[in-house]
């Protein structure tokens, strides 16, 4: 795996999420996430494949859904209470969440405003 490659794919992300790529100059592991961002912690891994059962976890999720449904895989081990599992989404998704999220944010904002007005 290409050292360029791996970064320019961290690049990307940041800049997708308009986040800042942090370098690994000086970082130890868990100092600092890949993407600096206010609200994610990245950790941005690049591998030649993926599982493809992986993949077909997402497509039958995504097959499934209906109307704004957002299809989410959870990925559980033996052993782990359901909150340590993982949750798997594609980026267009997260970044989906993220702008619904700012969204109401801002919404929430201008009504506060409303009410402190007497509106």
């Amino acid at each position: 795996m290409s050292d360029k490659l791996w970064k320019n794919i961290e690049r990307k992300v940041a800049a997708y999420f308009g986040g800042t790529r942090v370098p690994v100059t000086g970082r130890q592991r868990g100092s600092a996430p890949d993407v600096d961002h206010k609200l994610f912690s990245f950790e941005v891994k690049h591998r030649k494949t993926l599982p493809g059962w992986l993949f077909d976890a997402v497509n039958q999720a995504e097959e499934s859904r209906k109307g704004n449904q957002i299809a989410l895989v959870v990925l559980h081990q033996k052993g782990q209470t359901i909150l340590e599992s993982l949750a798997v989404l594609r980026v267009s998704d997260v970044n989906q969440l993220y702008t619904t999220i700012e969204a109401l944010k801002d919404e929430v904002e201008d009504l506060r405003e409303q009410l402190e007005r007497g509106y």
